[in-house]
């Protein structure tokens, strides 16, 4: 898989971050370890959630919590100066979302897929609470994600 060149299309995200690749994410075979892109989507997710927590959402005091994160490899970065981390959100419940990440390199080449289930908690209680509605605002403009449908035979 890895001699093969995989390209993936930008699809729309609502945050497109360049996340620079710094010497020491490199593991002793001469790409980005495995955990680090665990690091990457962190400072994409990070950077997206600051800029959409204005003074006036502060107020609210939601906080945004990881639950569950998976990724899945697919071509190593090797070190180069960036890399863009892509997000789209989906799966809206009452108190709970996840959001997608594509790692893609300069030059299109796919990366890393990434999923992260987030959970929206009330700092002051640090009990589930509703999504607000900002938020909700933020990401409505995308359709629901679709499910794979099930082969039955």
């Amino acid at each position: 898989m890895w001699g093969m060149t995989e390209t993936e299309p930008l699809q729309d995200p609502q945050f497109d971050l360049t996340v620079e690749i710094r010497f020491r994410d490199l593991d002793a075979y001469g790409h980005v370890n495995h955990a680090d892109y665990f690091t990457l989507i962190e400072s994409a997710r990070t950077r997206f959630m600051i800029d959409q927590f204005r003074a006036e959402r502060r107020a609210e005091n939601p906080l945004f919590l990881v639950v569950r994160a998976s990724c899945e490899y697919k071509r190593p970065i090797e070190l180069v100066p960036s890399v863009r981390v892509l997000i789209t959100a989906s799966d809206l419940g009452k108190s709970s979302f996840t959001l997608h990440y594509r790692i893609v390199g300069e030059d299109g080449t796919l990366h890393a897929t990434a999923q992260t289930r987030m959970a929206c908690v009330d700092g002051a209680t640090q009990l589930p609470t509703p999504i607000p509605s900002w938020f909700r605002e933020l990401v409505a403009p995308l359709p629901p994600r679709q499910k794979e449908e099930q082969k039955t035979s």
